[in-house]
């Protein structure tokens, strides 16, 4: 795929034509289905719901902005019952930390975590999850984790 930045659409080889979208068309949800995630580790959300503009990556997990702008994502994750304590998840951006989510969660209780991030992108920088620390690991449920992203403006 080929970005052209500078401009309000991105253009991408589809192996025999040049095709054009609008910046509208950038936005994704995916799904963590399969596996656990462990501490320390980046969040694969393999199951793709939508992929306009096919700029998420369900093999490495990661975004990558094909134009610059204002991007808003977000992600939500069901913690399992066994762990207790400080729960850390983070997004990073061009593979370094950029913002942090803490939670609380007491043993035997099950929690759902959530965040949101509002960032200024340029063409080809990219944006991931990653379970940073917790006493145990992050559950996978289809109904519960999920990782979206889209260009605001």
């Amino acid at each position: 795929m080929n970005y052209f930045s500078g401009t309000k659409e991105f253009k991408f080889c589809n192996g025999t034509n040049w095709v054009s979208m609008g910046i509208d068309e950038v936005s994704f949800e995916a799904k963590d289905c399969s596996g656990t995630t462990n501490a320390n580790n980046p969040i694969v959300w393999e199951t793709i719901v939508h992929n306009e503009g096919s700029a998420y990556n369900n093999t490495t997990g990661v975004f990558t902005a094909p134009v610059a702008g204002v991007y808003q994502f977000g992600f939500n994750t069901l913690i399992n019952n066994l762990g207790s304590g400080e729960y850390r998840y983070g997004f990073y951006k061009n593979g370094a930390l950029d913002n942090i989510i803490i939670e609380q969660k007491a043993s035997g209780v099950w929690k759902t975590i959530q965040g949101t991030m509002t960032t200024k992108l340029a063409a080809s920088d990219t944006i991931r999850i990653q379970y940073n620390s917790g006493t145990g690991a992050s559950y996978t449920d289809c109904n519960y984790n999920r990782f979206w992203g889209r260009l605001d403006n």
